[in-house]
Formats: structure tokens, sequence, C-alpha cells
């Protein structure tokens, strides 16, 4: 996963953890995942009561012509194999929008990376800042696999909501991994990059961000996707592994995305699913508070989660958090692009 939560009390003793080894993020609403593993640290984070800022130097942004405004509505079909993996029917709902990591049918839930990633770094100050309504989006790092992925596509299709998968290549190779990630697609979800490697040690050499490895390593991981989704699929969202946030001498990789017109994405509230595992939420309702702590009432809500092996109080978990933000009034966004 390209990115690096649960009560008061174990936020602070984890913030304390890090502060040793990382640096100290700018804003604290959201607990932090432990940084010696491959979830991350959060990066330009948003408390519950305060629109999130960042200094000039830490974002280069690509020029854009993208709104802020899902288009028109439709809804996608997909076809079931014999393994329980859905793949994408010929129909003009389901097939690519081009240049995009979704199919057609998401463009009405779907928002531009240009604009999230602008909403969590400058809050309401954004220009494009949704007024008048609370959207939330679930992005899940760290998959596709065997064990969790499915899982939770039945909770997200049973629900009748959509999640943005930020996936790593490790496991690509797997034609089992592959149908799970086109089922990701087919069913409306935003595929988007996280990392190739998720390897701190080369992104990241000395905690220092490596502007060549990162390009060298997005590029890697956007070719697979591309040949197991097809050519039409393509993505200008990315999230770093560990967290913008938790590195140093980010401005020259952001500068690298940007080239490339790609905008990186973390998040403002979390499941705590990957701090230290001894703070991770032992049951179903300390992972709620842990949503509810973090979320607070932003009317822009973007949930750290993960889709890996060994999340299994996250499958448990997700039914209750799409339940949750649907009580509050949330419609459920993607980041596309």
């Amino acid at each position: 996963m390209f990115a690096r939560r649960t009560l008061i009390t174990a936020s602070v003793a984890l913030a304390a953890t890090l502060a040793a080894c990382s640096p100290a993020p700018q804003n604290s609403g959201v607990s932090t995942p432990d940084a010696s593993t491959p979830p991350a640290t959060q990066s330009a984070t948003t408390s519950a009561s305060a629109s999130p800022t960042t200094s000039s130097s830490a974002v280069t942004t690509p020029s854009s012509n993208e709104s802020g405004t899902p288009t028109a509505n439709a809804s996608g079909t997909a076809s079931t194999s014999a393994s329980g993996s859905e793949s994408a029917q010929p129909s003009a709902q389901t097939q690519p929008e081009q240049g995009t990591n979704h199919i057609a049918s998401a463009k009405a839930y779907a928002y531009p990376a240009k604009d999230v990633h602008d909403w969590l770094l400058n809050g309401k100050e954004s220009p494009t800042y949704p007024k008048g309504k609370k959207i939330v989006f679930i992005t899940m790092d760290d998959g596709p696999n065997t064990s969790t992925t499915a899982r939770n596509l039945d909770t997200f299709k049973k629900a009748g909501v959509h999640a943005t998968f930020y996936n790593v290549g490790l496991s690509l190779g797997n034609p089992k991994v592959q149908e799970l990630m086109k089922r990701q697609y087919a069913e409306g979800h935003a595929v988007a990059v996280h990392s190739n490697s998720h390897d701190y040690s080369f992104l990241y050499p000395g905690r220092h961000c490596n502007p060549a490895n990162v390009a060298k390593d997005f590029d890697a991981l956007n070719a697979k996707m591309k040949n197991i989704l097809g050519p039409g699929w393509s993505s200008n969202t990315f999230r770093y592994p560990g967290g913008h946030m938790s590195w140093k001498d980010m401005a020259p990789c952001d500068a690298v995305l940007a080239k490339k017109g790609v905008y990186w994405l973390d998040w403002n509230a979390g499941t705590n699913d990957a701090v230290p595992k001894r703070s991770q939420p032992k049951n179903p309702e300390t992972m709620m508070q842990a949503v509810m702590q973090t979320a607070g009432d932003k009317n822009v809500v973007v949930l750290l989660s993960h889709d890996a092996n060994g999340k299994e109080m996250t499958v448990k978990t997700m039914p209750k958090i799409i339940d949750y933000f649907k009580s509050k009034g949330y419609e459920f966004g993607i980041i596309g692009g």
C-alpha cells in the first residue's frame, strides 16, 4: 500500500511511538498505522473539526480540466464465473471509461482525483469542495488477494456501494488474483495504483523519497494492471506506501508524479486496522469507535482500510461501517481518474 486510529489513549501512545522514527504529521485527527509494516502512516489528514492544510512545497499538482461533479447515471452488469468471480459483459455500461480507473457506469459516483486531493489538503478553502452534501470514499489498500478481496466485494455488492482499491503488484502473477482485480473493475469500483513492490527501503532509502525509484515502481504496476484490465484502463490516482507524511523530501517525488498527471491521495479517517498489532481493534465495536472518532462530522471522508491477508476484522466490520455512513446521510463515492 502506498500509504502509512482507535480510542484517544491508543492514538496518543501510537503517536509517541512514531515520533521517534517518523516526521510528525501536520494534523493528528487519525491514528497512524505502523511504519514498520506495509500499512501506512497518515499524511495530509484533517482533524474532525478543522480543514486540512499543507505547505506549498509539499504538493506539486498537474494541471487538469476535470470538474468535481460526477456525470450522468448508468447501471452496470456483470456475469459470475464458476469460481465465483465476476467479469464485465460487452455492454456500454461495463466497458471502460477510456482513460480512467473505472467502467462507464461508475461515472455516476466517481469524483476526480485532482479534486479529492485538493479537498484533503485545503478543505473548505478548495473551490470545488462539495457544499450541501456529504461524501465518503472507502479506500482499501494492499490487495487483491484470495483471502479477503472476494468477501469485501460481496459486502459492497450487497450494500449497493463502491470503493476505491489501491492495489499492489505482489500477487498479480497469480491468475486467481488477476480475476479478482477484474471483478473489482467490472463491479464498478475504482482500481488504482498503490505500489508494485511496497518496499520502503527501495522507495525511501534512508527515509528520503527517491523520485527515480517511485517513478519506476509506479510505471511497473501501471503496466501490469493495464495488461490485465485492458488498454482502456488508466489511473491518475496513487497512494504512497507508508503515507506521504511519513517520509522526507517528498516534493521531488510529487513532481515526478505530477509530470505523469498523477495525484497522490492519503486519507482523513480510518479503521485502525494497520496500527501496531497491540493497538488494532479486537472486535467490530472498537473498530467502529475508531471510524466514528476519526470521521467526525467531516463533509468529505476518505477512509483508510486494508484489503490484505489477515485483515479479518476489517472484513467483519465493513457492513457496519457502510451502515453507519448511510445512517449519517453520506453518499458513497470513488476516486476516479
